[in-house]
């Protein structure tokens, strides 16, 4: 028996034989190892950096969005595309209790009641009626009626009282599968323009009151939220990462978040902020200099009730009819008059007044009306003050798959539905009363917001991927779905988990495909390099035979060589594989890491790394294991035929 010194001695000498073939066997196997030895790093550091953080900008939870079904949706219960005759029989049975109760209020108060105007009506002929559709059933909802908002509250109300999908019940649901939280989304409060107006370089631009919305294909109304005074409030559990500054001892206005776009835009100049920047490391720091200037910044609003907003339009209207006649002698100018107000958020004043006795007295006398009837308002206005505590960085939405950054800020990011600025809603119920806006601005029907708030959407947290599928796949129909039959719509939030949940499983299955074919392929290379080894050392195995050599010693040089080789292959595998890896990791780390801090959200900027190079994965031990192993085997075939040929006929051949 050879003893192992000297099959490794041998295995040594061999080799320095055939060089060529070695190296061309070492470097083509080891390519495509190492090219799979690469791809494992990169996706494991990719797929934990994500997680990581995807689990840091929902505080450790899987975050779902989950809205009610609300069948006819603006008017709960009623198709308005499609009039059913119960829907007709309701909305009239509605017009009717409606005028008859104002009637009656009307003559106990003695006031003189007018007939309603017939064009006012909830129900308007429908001309484009399908042919052939019953003559008490051409109609369609008249959502211009003065009528709409109060059958559509009262709708609400009814359908609240006996629905299977309000807050109360889906708790129970969504706790079948591990949900808690059911955080509040999505709750507006204040009033937006023209009713509430910025305040921006200390003027009150009062022609500057229609809705900017922007570029809609790309960010729509996000970037003009400020401007178009649009809020909503959130819970505070799901603003963590946008938050800059969460302490509510020091605020000195209603506390805000907004996005870093319209911040730069409105407020940056001053501070010496540009535009934002197209490449991602330097948007990076435009937003970490967004953040250090402006986080705690203050803008004021100026709110006016309906009562202003109507003089407001009467000032305007006079002005555009008086300039319109200014060459007509017969022209007769309004006898009241109004004047803008002298002051950001001031009082609007009377111009003029040349009303007559009997003008004036039927004008208080329609107050005292008003007054009796509980619909007076009188004029108002309010100074709202705001301080910014959080920047969100809006993603466009024409944007999201045009590289490979914006389809990673989109899986860490979902902000498709994102259009108002965000009040955080446990920061805004820790602000003095003085701070927050008048009772006056906000709405005060309790069954409605009662009904309103029981069928508002909310985000439930679950502690796993699983638990978020398996409630979503049995409970609830995604958002897009139209034709949902559930009691629930519910989609991902704060960021796409799914999505990276099923980039992980196919990379699980490119992986039971690749490993094998790969392993196949070096095989046969290896297979048919130990073949030509064994064809072209016959008669050096004939001599080691003659000179007493046994088949086992025989074997055992060359299994001693091929695991040689085995580790050549393997090491150079390796080192190839992490060379790749790190290499791509310095090319394209640091950008990566920008991407994901931008997606991720300025607020808790430690957290938002992320690196493509993580060599922890077993995959890497177990494919260098499996690269000796593949050598032994595919050097068996070979080895057996050739250490079981007869010596003299090789030595004979020679």
């Amino acid at each position: 028996m050879i003893r192992p010194r000297y099959a490794i001695k041998l295995a040594r000498t061999k080799l320095k034989s055939k060089r060529g073939a070695l190296y061309t066997t070492v470097v083509i196997s080891s390519l495509l190892f190492g090219v799979l030895v690469a791809a494992i790093i990169l996706f494991t550091g990719a797929e934990k950096s994500t997680i990581t953080l995807v689990k840091a900008a929902n505080n450790n939870q899987y975050l779902v969005k989950v809205q009610p079904v609300i069948p006819g949706g603006a008017v709960a219960g009623i198709d308005a595309t499609n009039l059913s005759l119960d829907d007709i029989k309701i909305i009239r049975a509605y017009e009717t209790n409606h005028y008859a109760a104002l009637k009656e209020k009307y003559t106990k108060l003695g006031l003189t009641y007018t007939n309603p105007d017939p064009t006012d009506s909830l129900l308007t002929p429908d001309a484009f009626a399908k042919p052939g559709t019953p003559s008490d059933l051409r109609y369609r909802l008249n959502f211009s009626s003065s009528l709409m908002a109060g059958f559509e509250e009262e709708r609400l109300i009814a359908y609240a009282k006996s629905a299977k999908n309000t807050y109360r019940d889906l708790k129970p649901t969504a706790g079948k599968y591990g949900g808690t939280g059911y955080y509040t989304v999505g709750k507006s409060v204040l009033p937006q323009i023209p009713n509430q107006l910025l305040i921006f370089d200390g003027r009150e631009n009062l022609s500057d009151n229609q809705l900017k919305q922007g570029d809609m294909s790309s960010y729509g109304y996000s970037t003009n939220a400020v401007h178009n005074s649009m809020y909503e409030m959130q819970d505070q559990q799901l603003l963590t990462r946008y938050i800059t500054n969460p302490n509510t001892n020091d605020l000195k206005g209603i506390p805000v978040i907004i996005t870093a776009q319209e911040a730069a835009n409105l407020f940056g100049k001053d501070k010496g902020i540009g535009a934002q920047p197209e490449d991602d490391q330097a948007k990076k720091a435009w937003l970490s200099e967004i953040k250090e200037q402006l986080t705690g910044h203050t803008y004021q609003t100026c709110y006016r009730n309906q009562t202003e907003q109507t003089m407001l339009n009467k000032i305007q209207q006079d002005y555009a009819d008086i300039e319109a006649h200014k060459n007509d002698k017969n022209y007769i100018k309004p006898s009241l008059l109004y004047d803008y107000p002298s002051t950001p958020c001031g009082d609007i004043t009377i111009k003029s007044d040349t009303r007559t006795k009997e003008e004036k007295d039927a004008e208080k006398n329609r107050i005292e009306s008003q007054k009796k009837l509980g619909t007076y308002e009188a004029p108002s206005h309010e100074i709202l003050t705001y301080q910014i505590v959080g920047f969100i960085v809006a993603e466009p939405y024409d944007g999201t798959t045009k590289d490979v950054s914006s389809y990673i800020k989109n899986l860490l990011s979902y902000q498709t539905d994102l259009m108002s600025a965000i009040i955080p809603l446990q920061m805004y119920d820790a602000l003095p009363s003085d701070l927050k806006p008048a009772a006056s601005t906000l709405p005060t029907d309790g069954d409605y917001l009662a009904a309103a708030e029981s069928l508002s959407p909310r985000v439930v947290a679950f502690s796993s991927i699983e638990q978020a599928r398996n409630f979503m796949t049995n409970e609830t129909c995604p958002s897009s779905d139209v034709s949902c039959k559930k009691l629930y719509t519910a989609d991902p939030y704060g960021s796409n988990y799914l999505i990276l949940d099923e980039v992980g499983k196919y990379f699980g299955k490119f992986m039971l495909y690749a490993l094998p074919i790969v392993t196949t392929l070096a095989a046969l290379i290896v297979w048919f390099m130990m073949s030509r080894v064994m064809v072209d050392n016959r008669k050096e195995t004939a001599v080691y035979r003659a000179m007493g050599a046994r088949r086992y010693d025989i074997s055992a040089v060359y299994l001693t060589y091929t695991v040689a080789i085995g580790f050549m292959i393997a090491t150079a595998a390796l080192l190839l594989g992490v060379a790749i890896a790190y290499i791509i990791d310095r090319i394209y780390g640091a950008q990566l890491a920008s991407t994901a801090s931008l997606a991720f959200g300025i607020g808790n900027t430690e957290k938002s790394s992320l690196t493509l190079f993580d060599a922890s994965s077993p995959l890497i031990l177990f494919i260098y294991a499996a690269i000796i192993v593949l050598c032994v085997l595919a050097v068996i075939q070979p080895l057996v035929r050739n250490v079981l040929r007869p010596p003299i006929r090789d030595i004979r051949s020679e």
